[in-house]
């Protein structure tokens, strides 16, 4: 069978024809759609040539995976230049395939929702994000007023939808329900390995003496989106009533803005930008790394960053959006851009050796129910359904 997947995704195509995506798509996420289906059609949107420098790019390419990446069609004016053109390919890649994923919130996913009901082709919907926070939690004006039409318009995807995969056991499902589908909660992490070894030495490291304590995050920096400009501020203000620290970001985007303002604020000597390493082992050793973990998104879904973190023992304090509550404690939270919450909860967490050490023993036991084991069972069983579905009738929607 061939699975079309379709999402806003870009991707960078090399000189011999590689796709590479910005970190969100390597090529190890394909696997769990082939232990099911044959081969993979990806739609994403065209993000260009790779450029020479490929430090913030990782492979997405595979064998039985083709790309078909399409002109961008978000924003009133990319839509209107680009629209027509991505119907006709889409068109053509839903005619031709078995079954279809599509990841949403994006605007090539509900192009390809629609195309499916036209056409009474069976689809599923991955939603791994919340539209209206973004938009409503950090944007402009117009943004907000778009917020709630873009919600109604994810709402109605899902709600059709045969088949339905949330990455959070209620928030997603509450916000766009699909009462009708097959639905199951599975988060897209992939954690391999969660040992009490790993606790263990967490606990050595929080009290064992240091010279610095290094706050560390990950995430995109593209945008504002993941609250990187809430902790330079933050850190602006407290660099001198902290001990020695150091703020590290793993990231992957453009970072001359964050750069500037890093410049801006003083803190050239305490800020690293350490770009994006590939999955798994890497990424747990510069998790091993850091002392305390921060995510003050405005916008996620159930952040991967943050299971893996807390996989590691760390102790972490996010924004309270989407389904961060339903992995830590009320009382390391903040609303998103409250830069006085965040101020407070890093002074306390860095003062307290005995806080560190309950979160870190509390982290690590709740990131258990993400062990990949698990997730991949429940995910492969849920897309063999859905596979034995689109193979034997039509979707009436």
């Amino acid at each position: 069978m061939k699975l079309l997947f379709v999402h806003d995704h870009p991707f960078f195509h090399s000189s011999d024809n590689q796709y590479f995506s910005g970190g969100g798509l390597p090529a190890s996420v394909w696997d769990r759609y082939l232990k099911v289906f044959d081969t993979i059609d990806v739609v994403g949107r065209q993000g260009g040539p790779l450029p020479e420098a490929k430090i913030n790019y990782v492979l997405s390419s595979r064998k039985g995976v083709s790309f078909f990446p399409q002109k961008n069609i978000s924003g009133l004016r990319s839509r209107y230049k680009n629209i027509s053109n991505a119907t006709h390919n889409l068109t053509d890649l839903i005619d031709n395939a078995d079954a279809i994923i599509v990841r949403l919130p994006s605007e090539l996913g509900l192009l390809a929702v629609k195309l499916c009901k036209t056409k009474q082709k069976p689809y599923a919907v991955e939603m791994v994000d919340c539209p209206w926070d973004g938009l409503w939690n950090y944007g402009s004006f117009v943004a907000k007023l778009y917020a709630p039409l873009l919600a109604w318009r994810n709402r109605q995807a899902v709600k059709t939808s045969p088949y339905t995969l949330y990455v959070t056991k209620e928030f997603l499902q509450t916000r766009y329900p699909s009462p009708k589908s097959v639905s199951v909660n599975c988060s897209n992490v992939e954690i391999s390995e969660i040992s009490e070894d790993v606790l263990a030495a967490r606990l050595q490291k929080i009290s064992s003496s240091k010279n610095k304590v290094v706050l560390g995050q990950i995430g995109s920096l593209k945008g504002r989106f993941k609250g990187v400009h809430s902790v330079l501020s933050v850190l602006r203000k407290v660099k001198s009533q902290l001990p020695n620290f150091e703020y590290r970001i793993l990231s992957s985007g453009s970072t001359p803005y964050y750069e500037q303002m890093v410049k801006d604020y003083g803190l050239e000597d305490v800020v690293y930008f350490d770009g994006p390493l590939p999955s798994g082992k890497p990424v747990m050793d510069w998790l091993d790394s850091i002392d305390i973990y921060l995510h003050p998104s405005f916008k996620e879904g159930l952040p991967r960053a943050l299971i893996e973190a807390m996989s590691r023992g760390c102790p972490a304090i996010a924004s309270n959006v989407a389904g961060i509550p339903e992995l830590l404690n009320e009382d390391m939270m903040i609303n998103p851009g409250d830069e006085n919450h965040l101020e407070l909860l890093i002074k306390r967490l860095v003062a307290s050796e005995t806080l560190q050490q309950r979160l870190a023993q509390e982290n690590h036991s709740k990131s258990k129910k993400y062990h990949h084991a698990l997730l991949d069972k429940k995910r492969t069983d849920y897309l063999k359904s859905f596979a034995s579905f689109s193979s034997k009738c039509k979707f009436n929607p």
